[in-house]
């Protein structure tokens, strides 16, 4: 008997035939889902919110909303601040960095303030707030002390 004539009789037992199956379909759905962890991979570290601009999200490590800080040189050319809201009067507030520098913000109509789970308003925001503010390079008011705001995330 050769050894395509075993493998013929191997391959026409039921319980061989569904194993060979199933670990196919493994294979395919182990393919399917290696494609998505490099594509939502890929996004999740370079998104683009305004034109041109890219931004560099720093990955974060933990379980149920419980990560590692972001470092305090995570904003590409310090366009931007990390810190808590300390006062408040719409269109601009002031926040207090995680340095203990008080920065001045100013909310435009551009401006996209998003929580972790869906778009807020101006009014949504609050003193005691932590907030991430991203700014875009060259776009600095003529104060310059205040950020232009063009995506500010509330932190949970």
């Amino acid at each position: 008997m050769s050894f395509f004539e075993s493998l013929k009789a191997t391959l026409s037992r039921r319980p061989i035939a569904y194993l060979l199956l199933i670990l196919a379909m493994l294979f395919v759905a182990l393919l399917v889902f290696d494609a998505g962890v490099a594509v939502g991979t890929r996004r999740a570290f370079n998104i683009r919110p305004h034109g041109n601009m890219m931004y560099e999200r720093q990955p974060m490590f933990g379980v149920g909303g419980v990560g590692v800080p972001l470092p305090h040189g995570f904003i590409p050319g310090n366009h931007g601040a990390v810190g808590t809201i300390s006062a408040i009067s719409l269109p601009t507030f002031d926040m207090t960095t995680r340095d203990g520098a008080i920065q001045h913000v100013r909310i435009t109509d551009d401006t996209r303030i998003e929580g972790m789970d869906r778009p807020l308003s101006p009014d949504n925001l609050s003193t005691g707030q932590s907030i991430v503010v991203f700014a875009a390079p060259g776009e600095m008011s003529t104060s310059s002390e205040t950020l232009d705001a063009h995506l500010i995330r509330v932190l949970p």
